[in-house]
């Protein structure tokens, strides 16, 4: 499939100032060839890739030690020229491909040396934490919580072999698994930074002595004892500080101390603020309470952890079954469990630092206490019951309730879904949706379907009625919700889904969903004779 392209490969490196040092002939699979490239210095690099060429060549410098002080060069020498992301080029065009890594990675090269020379370390400094995940046998821990001075941290650690353990955890002693070995973890804050070990040579080679005593009288005391130890470092960087630690064993011979076994760790930040940051939110400092934990009251809860809402209130006497399966959050290993107690344990598990209660009753037992509402700012309902939720609405402005209430429910067969959000002392509420003047039926006025006709389903008998949606049309509703409680606003908002569906079983849709798929609604709701809100 692939032929020698000698030529072309050759001309397009020398176009960039680059020849190679042996013949070229790409084949299926990895390739490799060495090259000198021509800057302020001559650059001898090492190019691999495969083919096909799906992703860009890594560019290596070939001796890793003339790395020394240069950004973006790792431990190994590999040259960082590209973040890989959005990256999009011709696979089958590979000298050009080949010729423009290189050139990427020679400017690279050139903008580091020039930093280097001039005293500048601030990008390498910068960059330590992957610098340090490079290094060969370093691996990744989870720290739970971000470290700090006067909190004792501890490690869980297992034993491989007689000379190798490994570090599986890192935290303050909670949750840590009893049956596995747990040490001391000691953290030192670095004043001064330390640069990083000279590419390609071993922590032992006098590079962890003097990070030891850049760490103070205490690391250089404890380092001295005979036995194993596991330290943790920090230092600053220009946006917060670069985690790092090494377990190592000291022997003693007399008054000489040796460091060996040096096996250096990586941190995974598992903490909440840190993952939250991640997805460009921040911690929401909120209660919210949702009666109805079904297929959209489930999703809301997820959607509300994973979007920074620090603290839930599940409520719901129900069991989860294996009817609610593929349309639930909850899985085949929940059945039999009451809904909040697993949706609680699959939220807590999932999403560090979320605080999750639960009350295994009907919205009427909880809401009958107002000490639990004064906890939480947002009630969400998601009971499926409108009639439940039109008593709790109406309770709920006759009392002068100080929380938001936040109604969402779905729509048959994928035609939607609605929420409304309404605060007592604002008009707009729930009510006015199914206030009408001279309408003799109870239907809701913003009901897609066309009131009167039969849609429920039955497949096992009376008792096994059920309305016809999707987990898709529940996530797609849930995140309306969401949205919503995050905004902290009032007033309505629906999504209007595709009716073929619907008229395929011949059912008709009321004009309003045929407007609102066209234009989304901004009008106000309330209505002037709501004997809720108006009143």
């Amino acid at each position: 499939m692939y032929v020698p392209i000698y030529q072309a490969l050759t001309a397009a490196l020398a176009s960039i100032g680059a020849n190679a040092t042996a013949p070229l002939n790409l084949k299926r699979g990895r390739n490799s060839f060495e090259l000198v490239a021509t800057g302020s210095v001559a650059w001898h690099l090492k190019v691999t890739f495969e083919l096909p060429l799906t992703v860009l060549p890594s560019i290596f410098l070939a001796a890793p030690a003339e790395g020394e002080g240069l950004a973006h060069v790792s431990y190994t020498g590999c040259i960082c020229y590209s973040d890989h992301e959005g990256e999009g080029f011709d696979p089958t065009n590979v000298e050009n491909v080949v010729a423009f890594a290189v050139a990427r990675a020679v400017a690279v090269l050139e903008d580091s040396l020039r930093k280097k020379q001039a005293g500048d370390f601030q990008a390498l400094l910068d960059e330590f934490e992957g610098y340090w995940h490079s290094i060969p046998d370093c691996y990744m821990v989870p720290l739970a919580t971000a470290p700090v001075a006067e909190n004792q941290l501890y490690a869980q650690v297992q034993q491989i072999h007689s000379k190798r353990a490994r570090i599986l955890a890192l935290d303050q002693g909670i949750g840590i698994d009893a049956k596995t070995p747990r040490r001391k973890v000691h953290f030192f804050p670095i004043a001064s930074a330390v640069m990083p070990p000279v590419n390609g040579e071993l922590l032992q080679n006098g590079w962890l002595q003097n990070l030891i005593d850049q760490a103070g009288p205490v690391a250089q005391h404890i380092s001295k004892q005979h036995g194993s130890h596991i330290f943790l470092f920090a230092q600053a960087r220009t946006e917060g500080e670069s985690l790092f630690g090494v377990m190592f064993t000291t022997v003693r011979s007399g008054s000489h101390a040796k460091l060996t076994r040096v096996h250096p760790f990586g941190v995974q930040r598992a903490w909440r603020d840190y993952l939250l940051a991640r997805t460009g939110v921040s911690q929401v400092k909120q209660c919210v309470a949702i009666i109805g934990c079904g297929a959209l009251g489930s999703r809301v809860a997820e959607q509300l952890a994973i979007s920074g809402i620090d603290e839930l209130i599940l409520i719901d006497f129900d069991y989860f079954s294996y009817d609610n399966i593929y349309r639930h959050i909850l899985g085949r290993n929940s059945v039999g469990q009451r809904k909040v107690y697993a949706l609680k344990h699959e939220l807590e598990i999932k999403h560090p630092g979320l605080l999750v209660h639960t009350f295994t009753g009907t919205a009427e037992q909880w809401l009958c206490d107002p000490a639990r509402r004064q906890v939480c700012q947002t009630i969400v309902l998601t009971t499926g019951q409108l009639a439940l939720e039109r008593e709790i609405t109406q309770q709920a402005f006759a009392e002068c309730w100080s929380q938001r209430l936040v109604s969402g429910w779905l729509e048959p067969l994928g035609l939607g879904g609605h929420v409304i959000a309404s605060k007592a002392g604002v008009s707009g509420c729930l009510e006015c949706l199914f206030t009408d003047v001279g309408c003799s039926r109870p239907d809701m006025r913003v009901a897609f379907l066309t009131p009167g006709q039969q849609v429920s389903r039955n497949l096992t008998g009376c008792g096994g009625r059920f309305m016809p949606y999707s987990a898709l049309h529940a996530t797609e509703t849930a995140l309306l919700v969401c949205k919503t409680i995050l905004a902290g606003t009032t007033g309505y908002r629906c999504w209007a889904g595709d009716p073929a569906a619907a008229i395929a079983e011949g059912l008709s849709v009321t004009r309003w969903h045929e407007r609102c798929r066209n234009l989304p609604p901004n009008e106000p709701v309330a209505h002037r004779d709501c004997p809720c809100c108006s009143s």
